[in-house]
């Protein structure tokens, strides 16, 4: 049996990197130095990343790295989904604080998807081109699959199925880089499952609003 990948997909491709336009960052959540998922910027100082890969850490022990600035902003604050539970509600909000100005990032603006899309899923140090599958296909592979906060993706061309750096929490972007989804588990060689970030609207904005709350300027307002 295929084994399951819940906290790492491992990929080589033969495309080219491919990166959101936009000012949407995709940068590395890293414990001790190494790599242990990807966190999606959405708002200054607030990352996106699977609620899997928080299990059993420790907060001071978290990192998220910016590569190219080597930028070293420390996890301040983290809320997992209320109701996350292994493979469901996949889905946490991080607050970081920086070590240096990074400059400031636009605000994420989202989108959803229908079967046949073609999506880029873009992570750290790599992204492949993605193509949206029916509902059914992942219902098949995943009997825990859920249709309305999930999305069924398939790799678009040739993939090599050998082990590269982890792609679960990468951000999987439209072609004018709305984010609409963050990559949460699949099969190798099988399909890949994406929490639908739309699904999570009311999580996220309570989540700010909580964040910020101490803070005298109020959350920037989502673009849904």
């Amino acid at each position: 049996m295929r084994g399951l990948i819940l906290v790492a997909v491992f990929w080589t491709v033969s495309t080219k990197r491919l990166t959101p336009d936009g000012g949407v960052r995709v940068r590395s959540l890293q414990t001790h130095d190494l790599h242990v998922c990807n966190a999606v910027q959405i708002e200054n100082g607030i990352f996106l990343t699977p609620a899997a890969c928080l299990n059993a850490r420790d907060l001071q022990d978290l990192e998220v790295i910016g590569k190219e600035l080597k930028t070293h902003c420390n996890v301040t604050k983290v809320q997992s989904h209320p109701k996350y539970l292994f493979l469901s509600y996949n889905i946490a909000v991080l607050q970081v604080e920086c070590d240096r100005s990074v400059g400031k990032a636009q605000t994420a603006s989202f989108s959803d998807s229908k079967p046949g899309d073609r999506l880029t899923l873009a992570g750290v140090n790599r992204s492949l081109r993605v193509k949206t599958q029916a509902c059914s296909v992942c219902q098949k592979e995943y009997a825990v699959f859920d249709c309305k906060r999930q999305i069924c993706l398939k790799v678009a061309g040739k993939v090599a199925q050998t082990v590269a750096e982890g792609l679960a929490g990468a951000g999987i972007f439209t072609q004018n880089a709305k984010l609409v989804a963050l990559l949460s588990y699949g099969f190798a060689n099988g399909s890949l499952v994406a929490e639908r970030v739309i699904y999570y609207k009311q999580f996220l904005h309570r989540t700010m609003q909580e964040f910020t709350s101490s803070k005298s300027n109020g959350p920037t307002c989502l673009q849904f």
